[in-house]
């Protein structure tokens, strides 16, 4: 188990000290919430429209 953690913990750290990867990251967290948001806001909208 530990061994698991210690390679995901590299592997992030590899992520996150390319520019580039760390920025596709945070788009990507970025456009998981706006869809989240997005989509929790039409089921709001259309329980509030009945």
């Amino acid at each position: 188990m530990k061994g698991i953690i210690d390679v995901l913990k590299s592997a992030w750290q590899k992520l996150m000290g390319n520019e580039f990867t760390r920025w596709l990251v945070y788009i990507g967290i970025v456009a998981f919430c706006f869809c989240i948001v997005y989509n929790a806001g039409k089921i709001l909208g259309s329980w509030i429209a009945v």
